[in-house]
């Protein structure tokens, strides 16, 4: 009876810890581990690639590895603002993926049925919107870029901090690859055990059938106002990234998708 609101709580403090760095710090000493795990970054990280959960981190940070001569230090997958205000703070290239709220809340709240759509959407627009006034100290790209034009994303950090990382080559066969590996890593680290379609990190069709589900569940009045904000946010990083979201091209129709 009081597992599931435990879990709520924790979540929501474990949100709240993530935006404050001197304390997150100490928190993502605890999830590292795993060499492809959660890394929190530190004055030795060459990169940084952060993003609310389900928003292309894993895609990204394997497809960016895979293309680099030698390993790089990369911080990344701690889903925390602490990492970019640190990076930013610290001058180490960094690189944020953002992706459609609605969408990215669905596929969380898929993974983790304990937090609720509103805690999710209000999670969602928390982080970007701590993000704001650092976020011309790190390069934004959109879910959609990142996980069709990865090769395009890391060109722009090379021009933004003047690095020389390798570029990944966006192909489906390179593309494949990596969410094989990325099962397979999956796998393992359950040991063994295929891991559920609810919580792959790639495209998923027993997902986007249960979502259209959550998607209604998120169009209710009540949420409007969350919503609202969560969509400014999302076109305010999208212009950013170079990107205008439809909204000049389809005048009337939804921006969010």
């Amino acid at each position: 009876m009081l597992y599931r609101p435990y879990r709520k709580l924790r979540y929501e403090i474990r949100c709240i810890a993530s935006l404050h760095p001197l304390l997150y710090d100490r928190l993502a000493r605890l999830k590292e581990g795993d060499a492809d795990g959660p890394t929190r970054v530190t004055r030795h990280t060459g990169l940084v690639i952060e993003a609310f959960p389900r928003s292309g981190n894993t895609f990204a940070y394997f497809a960016f590895q895979s293309s680099q001569p030698e390993c790089v230090r990369v911080a990344h997958h701690l889903h925390a603002p602490a990492q970019l205000v640190r990076a930013a703070h610290w001058g180490i290239p960094a690189l944020l993926i953002v992706r459609d709220p609605l969408d990215a809340v669905c596929s969380f709240v898929q993974r983790e049925p304990v937090v609720s759509l509103r805690q999710g959407l209000r999670s969602w627009i928390r982080f970007h919107r701590s993000l704001v006034r650092h976020r011309h100290h790190f390069v934004v790209a959109t879910f959609d870029q990142a996980m069709t034009d990865f090769g395009s994303v890391m060109r722009r950090v090379n021009r933004r901090f003047a690095t020389t990382f390798g570029v990944f080559e966006h192909d489906s066969g390179n593309t494949a690859a990596w969410f094989r590996a990325i099962d397979e890593r999956n796998t393992r680290l359950s040991g063994g055990v295929a891991p559920d379609e609810s919580g792959v990190a790639r495209p998923s069709a027993v997902r986007n059938a249960a979502k259209a589900v959550l998607k209604a569940a998120l169009a209710v009045d009540a949420l409007a106002t969350l919503r609202e904000e969560a969509s400014c946010l999302y076109h305010d990083y999208a212009a950013q990234a170079g990107e205008d979201a439809g909204i000049a091209q389809t005048p009337g129709v939804d921006a969010r998708r």
